[in-house]
C-alpha cells in the first residue's frame, strides 16, 4: 500500500479511492473500511450524501454500493436514500429497498409497493425477499397497500380503456408477488409454487431457491473437497 488512508479527510479519501483504485487495491480496501467505520458512527456523511445525490450515474452507483456495505442504518442518510426510489438506475432503486427496510412505515410501504411492480427483476426480487422475512404485522400492512393499488404508475394513455388494461395488469402483478410471498412464508416448496405461477419470471424463483439451498451446496462442496484430500 503506497498511501496511508488515515492521512486523508473523508471527502478527499473518496476522491483518492477513485483516482488510485486501479493502481493500489490495498489502499482502496483499507480506505473503504475506514470510510465505513466513520459513516457507521454518523461522522462525515457529506461525501456519501454527495454521491447519492449526484447527477453522475457512476457516483450514484458508487453511493449505492457503499450503502450496501455499511451494514448499519444511519438516521441522517434517510432523506438522500429516499430519493433513490425514482432513480432511473435499477441498482439505486434496489439500494433504496435494502436500506429502507428497517425504517418501514406507511410511506415506505407505498414505495415498496411501487418497487414490487418494478420492471427490473432485481428490484422486484428484493421486495419479495423483504416480504418473506419481515414481520407478520408489516407484511399485512404492505399487503393491504398493494391490494388497494398502491405503487401503480400514473398512466399516460388518453383512452380510459387502455388505462384500465394496464391498471389491471399491474394490480395482478402486485397480487402475484404477494401470493408468492405468502406461500413461501407458509413453508411451501419453490417447485410447487413455480408450477402455479406460470406468468412469473423464472429468475425470481431461481434466486429464492438458490438462497434457500445455499447451505446444502456448501456442505456438499466441503464434503467433496474432503474426499479429494483423503484420496
Amino acid at each position: 500500500m503506497k498511501h496511508d488512508p488515515s492521512a486523508f479527510p473523508t471527502d478527499e479519501l473518496v476522491k483518492q479511492i477513485q483516482i488510485l483504485g486501479k493502481d493500489d487495491a490495498d489502499f482502496v480496501y483499507e480506505s473503504e473500511q475506514l470510510l465505513f467505520k466513520r459513516w457507521r458512527r454518523g461522522k462525515d456523511l457529506g461525501p456519501l450524501i454527495g454521491l447519492l445525490s449526484s447527477e453522475n450515474t457512476y457516483d450514484r452507483l458508487l453511493g449505492a454500493y457503499y450503502l450496501g456495505e455499511l451494514g448499519e442504518r444511519v438516521e441522517d442518510l434517510k432523506a438522500p436514500v429516499r430519493r433513490l426510489l425514482d432513480d432511473p438506475i435499477s441498482d439505486c432503486r434496489r439500494a433504496f429497498v435494502l436500506y429502507m427496510s428497517n425504517y418501514y412505515d406507511d410511506d415506505i410501504g407505498k414505495a415498496f409497493a411501487k418497487c414490487l411492480l418494478d420492471l427490473d427483476l432485481h428490484v422486484r426480487l428484493t421486495v419479495i425477499r423483504w416480504g418473506i422475512r419481515t414481520s407478520a404485522e408489516q407484511f399485512e400492512h404492505f399487503s393491504r397497500l398493494v391490494e388497494t393499488g398502491a405503487g401503480r404508475r400514473e398512466s399516460t394513455f388518453s383512452n380510459p380503456l387502455d388505462r384500465d388494461y394496464w391498471n389491471e395488469s399491474e394490480l395482478k402483478r402486485g397480487i402475484r408477488g404477494l401470493n408468492i410471498i405468502r406461500r413461501i412464508r407458509a413453508g411451501e416448496e419453490i417447485p410447487r409454487i413455480r408450477e402455479e405461477f406460470p406468468e412469473e419470471d423464472g429468475f425470481v424463483f431461481d434466486s429464492i431457491d438458490f438462497l434457500r439451498t445455499f447451505g446444502q451446496r456448501q456442505a456438499k462442496w466441503r464434503e467433496m473437497k474432503r474426499r479429494r484430500a483423503d484420496s
